[in-house]
């Protein structure tokens, strides 16, 4: 039990370290569905600065205006702004 025990406390010391590499989304654990990955967030923000619709935007990436919104004011997506 004491190598079990110590590789999951070594894996939550190497995400705390790397919080970039943490599962995104709903399925929190197991393999991440998401509509949107880190490249999508900064198109999305460049987008929205050069004064593109967020609900034009969402249709493009079939999300919704809200999640866009999000994306935008890093509630979601905390990934530095552009």
């Amino acid at each position: 039990m004491t190598t079990n025990t110590t590789r999951t406390a070594a894996a939550r010391a190497h995400l705390a370290r790397h919080p970039e590499l943490r599962s995104r989304g709903p399925a929190h654990g197991r393999a991440c569905h998401s509509k949107l990955n880190p490249f999508y967030v900064l198109l999305i923000r460049a987008a929205v600065a050069r004064g593109d619709s967020q609900i034009a935007l969402a249709k493009e990436y079939g999300v919704s205006r809200k999640t866009i919104s999000r994306v935008v004011h890093g509630v979601s997506w905390k990934l530095p702004a552009p």
